[in-house]
């Protein structure tokens, strides 16, 4: 079987300066037949790449479109690691995407610690807990807010009902390092926080540091809440991962540069 996908996938790549991928055939491989659907995934995968220096999202996933009488297909040169991560990040409800995953671990495999579906989704959200901490940042300041330190630290006191060194503490990890270990359910519920409050302190107008401190908590205290009633534990109880995030983040640039570096002596 695995020799099957191997053909398969090789058979479809272009050469041309370089090995690449037509979205629309690989869409094929995944077991996608709409390419709405199709497009939405490359989109939100190419967001996760975005926000890392080390890769050019624009190259790995290059934008073009072809005439067809009086159609216009949109469609993307998608290089070996594009594939590999759309693989990834792909709907596990098509059986095509549960081979591709299986295809592509063993094909890293000698290069990399094994990366799961979750351990990709954890780098993404992670990702976008970065951003959206700067923007929260951002709006902070122009609500005439003046520690930033005191305000992030109500949300945290509302959603772990403790200071962030005592969470930090009971972890075993450091205090700059707590989003690290979190599990794709907690940073997903800390990017809910974040972005929940900065649309609160917007559409409620909330300026000075007391009043904003004491929107971060609320916000925080709901999001607790809603942990405990859709998980059942509270999120301080939530079990952490194996692999930190930057450890997932320097696998995937050597996966980067390995799958460049084979496609670049075959092209």
């Amino acid at each position: 079987m695995m020799s099957e996908q191997t053909n398969m996938f090789e058979e479809l790549a272009r050469q041309n300066g370089s090995t690449l991928w037509s979205a629309r055939e690989f869409m094929l491989v995944l077991g996608y037949d709409s390419w709405d659907d199709f497009q939405k995934l490359v989109r939100k995968t190419m967001g996760i790449y975005l926000q890392s220096e080390w890769v050019e999202a624009e190259k790995e996933f290059r934008y073009f479109e072809v005439e067809e009488g009086d159609y216009t297909l949109e469609d993307y040169k998608l290089s070996r690691f594009a594939c590999y991560v759309l693989a990834m990040n792909g709907e596990t409800s098509h059986p095509e995407v549960i081979q591709a995953q299986s295809f592509f671990a063993k094909t890293v495999e000698s290069f990399q610690d094994t990366l799961t579906p979750n351990d990709i989704e954890r780098f993404g959200i992670r990702g976008q807990l970065k951003e959206a901490f700067k923007d929260l940042n951002k709006t902070f300041t122009k609500q005439s807010g003046t520690n930033y330190a005191l305000f992030n630290q109500a949300g945290i006191v509302g959603m772990y009902n403790q200071p962030n060194w005592k969470l930090a503490k009971a972890r075993g990890v450091q205090g700059n390092k707590l989003y690290e270990r979190m599990s794709r359910t907690e940073l997903a519920a800390n990017l809910f926080r974040v972005t929940q409050t900065e649309e609160r302190i917007k559409s409620q107008a909330i300026r000075g540091q007391t009043n904003l401190e004491s929107a971060h908590k609320d916000v925080g205290r709901a999001v607790r809440n809603m942990v405990k009633e859709n998980v059942g534990i509270f999120p301080e109880q939530l079990p952490q991962a194996e692999q930190p995030v930057p450890k997932i983040e320097s696998n995937l640039k050597k996966t980067q540069r390995k799958f460049q570096k084979m496609d670049d002596t075959e092209a």
